[in-house]
């Protein structure tokens, strides 16, 4: 059996926050993996900024 995988390159930022100097983008890709009951993201911060 394959395991589903995600190419992290892929994924479409859905979640964008800016406040300041707590910036960050967020995308989800629990559906692509195949996990029903966890929420995976991936989240991305610009370069001096802080989550």
């Amino acid at each position: 059996m394959q395991k589903p995988l995600v190419n992290l390159a892929d994924l479409e930022f859905t979640d964008m926050e800016e406040s300041g100097y707590y910036t960050s983008r967020r995308a989800q890709f629990s559906a692509g993996i195949g996990a029903k009951k966890l929420g995976h993201n991936l989240t991305e911060l610009p370069p001096g900024r802080d989550a």
